[in-house]
């Protein structure tokens, strides 16, 4: 009896160590395989993290849409919404020309005013400013040539058939070489002497000339 006990306890104690070691191979397998798996989800992670630097670094830029430009038939209307100015008289018909100023339009004027006369005559020492009456004595008119002389000068263009006032107009002396080759003339404008020199320049290649081309006021 006591044989049969120790032959079992001896084959128990085996079938336990075997079963330890089994355990522990299956246990270290696993192991491994978990540690295999958390190495692939540290790789993941880092390039998952790679990605995401990547995408920070590099941002997408959205294209802007272009700004709204108002017509000027809703500024109008704005502004009669809201009390800036209306034309004057306008309820019964409006007079061109002409218009009224509102509460809100009066205090923009205002600061207009304001900032023009800072800009204009406190900053600068050679103008004062003056107010004076529009209303004068006659001998002012006649002083200033008003009542006896006064007239705007006009000019006939010979090519187009068309009358300007002089004053209007930007004329220059085309000279090449030092000689005058003719005269130019357009209205006045913000781009009035780069048309006088392109004119200039016609004259000059239908008169073959060469040498530099210079415009001068006469």
């Amino acid at each position: 009896m006591s044989l049969l006990v120790l032959v079992s306890s001896s084959m128990c104690g085996m079938g336990l160590q075997q079963a330890a070691r089994t355990g522990m191979s299956l246990f270290g397998a696993s192991a491994t395989q978990f540690g295999a798996r958390a190495r692939s989800f540290g790789t993941s992670a880092r390039t998952g993290q790679r990605h995401v630097r990547a995408s920070v670094a590099e941002p997408v830029v959205a294209e802007r849409a272009a700004p709204h430009v108002p017509a000027m038939d809703d500024i109008i209307n704005v502004c009669k919404r809201r009390g800036f100015i209306f034309q004057s008289s306008d309820v019964y018909g409006g007079f061109a020309g002409f218009f009224d100023y509102g509460p809100l339009g009066v205090e923009l004027r205002q600061n207009i005013k304001q900032a023009w006369w800072k800009d204009m005559v406190h900053r600068r020492d050679d103008i004062v400013g003056l107010d004076s009456s529009i209303i004068s004595s006659p001998e002012v008119w006649k002083a200033s040539g008003h009542v006896a002389g006064f007239s705007d000068p006009m000019v006939d263009c010979k090519v187009s058939k068309l009358r300007y006032r002089a004053d209007q107009l930007f004329w220059a002396r085309a000279e090449v070489g030092g000689a005058t080759i003719g005269y130019v003339s357009v209205l006045e404008s913000g781009t009035m002497e780069t048309e006088a020199l392109a004119t200039a320049d016609k004259m000059k290649r239908k008169m073959q000339l060469q040498g530099e081309l210079v415009l001068s006021e006469p």
